[in-house]
């Protein structure tokens, strides 16, 4: 059986961050067949356009990454009722330039944790607006 990859880009750069904790706890309970490797993007720069012409290293390379996996899952906080400036940032670079879009026909999920009693209800209601 052949073995599925999956990047979990993870939307919380705080050191402590319960998503991470989340993202490396499903990496540790996947089935054999199902390999997770985690991603967070703290040296992505904040996307611009300005920077389309010449992309970034690191933005390559997170590209790269995305177009070698077989599916997505994204592991975000809820951060003022949506999803975090951290994630909505991975996701620009991702899809852009026009025309390379990174994420196009890989299947996706989102997950995320919370110490709040809504969890991350509305950031995951906003993540499939986005999707």
């Amino acid at each position: 059986m052949d073995t599925i990859n999956v990047l979990a880009i993870v939307g919380s750069l705080r050191q402590e961050s319960f998503n991470l904790k989340l993202a490396k706890a499903a990496s540790k309970l996947a089935p054999d067949d199902l390999e997770i490797e985690i991603y967070v993007p703290s040296e992505l720069p904040l996307f611009s356009q300005d920077l389309e012409k010449d992309l970034p290293t690191e933005v390559k390379e997170y590209k790269e990454k995305i177009e070698v996996a077989d599916a997505i899952l994204f592991v975000s906080p809820e951060q003022n009722h949506t999803l975090s400036a951290v994630i909505k940032n991975a996701i620009e670079w991702g899809n852009r330039p026009w025309g390379k879009n990174s994420f196009f026909n890989k299947p996706g999920g989102v997950i995320g944790a919370s110490s709040s009693n809504f969890a991350t209800v509305r950031m995951q209601n906003h993540m499939r607006q986005v999707f």
